[in-house]
């Protein structure tokens, strides 16, 4: 039964994408990367003359600017696409109408939120793979690539972005709004965990409230084994911190669901 609902979701879910949108999404991701980088690569040539200085590098530990960005914006988009798509999965179904057959369903909620983060996964890295020649077009290199740590620090950011989908999803649900929810917690994200600067350039409460975003760490992680060739051994603060709190923030999703959607099958009762 759990196994036919993972499936089934994964199924629709690229139903859905196919028939509904099947080329918007996809330019829209290609175009903010492209846009974002189109941008620093004009400051980092042409106003900062493909030179920066000892603090960013200090902070940074790289001097590698456009490496840095693109890893920054990569994470961003995928963490985005991951959490639009995993939140707004119950919301929905409460517009198309088919809210109540979902909660009713005598099925595992995890996997249902499992195979939503799985087919967007699947869906990202192939919006992705197109991305790869925006790399040369921009001059961008990478130092290191271990496939072991790469593959490590991706699962333990699924676990982590699937938590605070879980959040994000319970928000939507209860105050029956996706835009204001998700476009404020994205904007705070792209503002303060790190994707353009180091966060040390944060005044300090900023930069403590950026450490409790799963986002910040992952992008750390990534950086640190793309850019530095950092073992796990040397960042396992992050490691640590990411799997706390992708544990953390999934208990207190699956914890506030019930909750929250009998709440929602009152409103849509009442």
């Amino acid at each position: 039964m759990n196994i036919y609902v993972f499936k089934a979701n994964v199924y629709k879910y690229f139903i859905t994408l196919y028939r509904a949108y099947p080329r918007s999404f996809f330019i829209s991701s290609i175009l903010t990367i492209t846009y974002t980088l189109l941008y620093s690569y004009i400051l980092y040539e042409y106003i900062f003359e493909g030179e920066v200085n000892s603090s960013f590098i200090g902070e940074a530990g790289t001097s590698n600017y456009m490496g840095y960005i693109l890893v920054g914006v990569l994470v961003y988009s995928f963490t985005v696409s991951t959490l639009l798509n995993v939140s707004r999965s119950l919301i929905t179904e409460k517009r198309i109408g088919t809210l109540e057959s979902v909660m009713l369903a005598p099925y595992n909620r995890g996997l249902y939120f499992l195979a939503y983060m799985v087919a967007q996964t699947i869906h990202t890295f192939g919006e992705l793979v197109f991305a790869i020649p925006i790399l040369i077009v921009f001059k961008v290199k990478f130092a290191y690539f271990d496939l072991l740590s790469f593959i490590i620090v991706l699962s333990i950011s699924l676990i982590a972005f699937l938590g605070l989908s879980l959040l994000l999803a319970n928000l939507m649900l209860y105050t029956r709004d996706t835009y204001i929810s998700q476009n404020t917690l994205f904007t705070v994200m792209f503002l303060i965990c790190g994707i353009n600067f180091p966060i040390t350039y944060l005044p300090s409460f900023v930069s403590k409230i950026s450490y409790l975003i799963p986002l910040t760490h992952s992008i750390k992680l990534f950086r640190g084994i793309l850019l530095k060739g950092e073992s796990l051994m040397i960042q396992m603060d992050s490691v640590v911190a990411l799997i706390l709190q992708g544990i953390i923030y999934s208990m207190i999703g699956f914890l506030t669901l019930k909750k929250v959607e009998k709440i929602a099958l009152e409103k849509i009762g009442g």
